[in-house]
This record gives C-alpha cells, structure tokens and sequence, in this order.
C-alpha cells in the first residue's frame, strides 16, 4: 500500500488533538481514495466505523 504523506500527518496531527485519548474515526464510503484512508489507519492501529 502507498503511503500518502498528507493522510499520515493528518493522523499525526488527530491523534496529537487527542491528546492521549482515545479517537474513532468515521468514513462515509470504503472504496477509491477513502480506501488508502482506512488502510492507513488501520496499520496505524486505529479504530474505524
């Protein structure tokens, strides 16, 4: 999988927000350029509805 730098610093930057809590994220679709989103957050460990 491509790694996008634009998407990996903005869960750099949610996930400084949180400040140690916890962060679900949401997306609307599953397929074309939200598919690397969920991808990518799913490597980094995080939770996704």
């Amino acid at each position: 999988m491509s790694d996008d730098p634009e998407l990996l610093e903005l869960i750099r930057e949610v996930l400084a927000l949180a400040d140690r809590g916890e962060v679900l994220w949401a997306v609307d679709t599953n397929h074309g350029s939200a598919a690397l989103l969920i991808g990518l957050l799913l490597d980094h460990g995080q939770r996704v509805a």
